[in-house]
């Protein structure tokens, strides 16, 4: 409490707050944070970087408070359907009924950030699909790349594949909405690439785990996944 009102006290003179994870709109202070906000300082710029998986009606009555085009929030959705359940440990259909929720009620768009792993590489274009058209919709970014774990990079794929899927992603995100520079982001990925079949070998065995946990298998979503695991 102590740390919270000495946040309250530097608030009236704030041009710019961002708030990240943990989650939000998981730990009220953050909303009591916000509240003593728009009271005193309406035109602080706000961020929010969330899940946007659950938001509660007294934040979202927070929310409101803030003035026509001074409060950003971008969802991190990594995938659809099935593909965000296994990767966020959500459910996607209660996700974007958030997102309608909050578009609805407050009038402001989300920006879609998306973190590309080898979990998500080749669902990417599914995630455009999806989101490209929605009205609740800002942008769509795909500028932010995982490296550690190193086998969960996509620089683990063998280079006739690594190379033939950023091909088809070059011709695909040539779009409106959408943030994606895949050159440079492979020139931003910085960890040895794994020799032999190690990188392969240590990512699906820990995908395995995963699909314990999870109860069902993400290769049956993503089929080039499988393709790549069940070849030599």
């Amino acid at each position: 409490n102590d740390s919270i009102s000495k946040i309250e006290k530097v608030l009236y003179g704030l041009e710019v707050l961002t708030i990240k994870g943990g989650e939000p709109f998981a730990d009220i202070r953050n909303i009591r944070i916000l509240k003593k906000l728009y009271e005193i300082n309406p035109s602080c710029r706000v961020f929010i970087v969330s899940n946007m998986y659950t938001i509660t009606p007294e934040a979202m009555e927070i929310l409101k408070m803030a003035k026509p085009g001074t409060l950003d929030v971008s969802a991190s959705i990594d995938g659809v359907g099935r593909v965000y359940d296994w990767i966020r440990s959500n459910h996607f259909e209660h996700t974007i009924k958030t997102m309608e929720k909050y578009y609805k009620e407050t009038g402001n768009k989300i920006t879609i950030n998306v973190c590309i792993s080898l979990y998500n590489f080749f669902h990417l274009d599914k995630i455009l699909d999806y989101f490209k058209n929605k009205e609740y919709v800002e942008w769509i970014n795909f500028e932010n790349i995982t490296t550690r774990p190193p086998w969960c990079d996509i620089n683990c794929l063998p280079e006739p594949i690594f190379n033939a899927q950023i091909k088809k992603l070059e011709k695909v995100f040539n779009k409106k909405k959408i943030r994606a520079d895949f050159k440079s982001l492979i020139k931003q990925v910085w960890w040895p690439r794994f020799k032999g079949t190690t990188g392969k070998e240590i990512f699906f065995k820990e995908m395995e785990k995963m699909n314990t946990h999870r109860g069902f298998d993400l290769c049956d979503h993503i089929p080039e996944l499988k393709i790549w695991r069940d070849s030599p």
